[in-house]
């Protein structure tokens, strides 16, 4: 997936999971529901979870990582 300059917001990811390249200057919010990110993200942007769980199963590059209340971030 490339961003660009844009966000990925994810929400109602119900279990999701996905294991594509993410990449650009972007970045990913997740806004609701629990979201597996496998693959080897190379994008430099924040990465911010507003509520839901993010779960990093993988690599991820972002400029910084940003739990805001209700949002879970697990890093396996």
């Amino acid at each position: 997936v490339s961003l660009g300059a844009s966000t990925l917001t994810l929400s109602n990811g119900a279990g999701a999971s996905s294991a594509a390249v993410i990449s650009g200057t972007g970045g990913v919010t997740l806004t609701t529901g629990t979201q597996t990110l496998s693959g080897v993200s190379t994008y430099t942007g924040d990465t911010v979870v507003n509520g839901g769980n993010l779960i990093v199963d993988g690599s991820n590059q972002s400029a910084a990582l940003f739990v805001n209340s209700g949002g879970l971030l697990t890093l396996n």
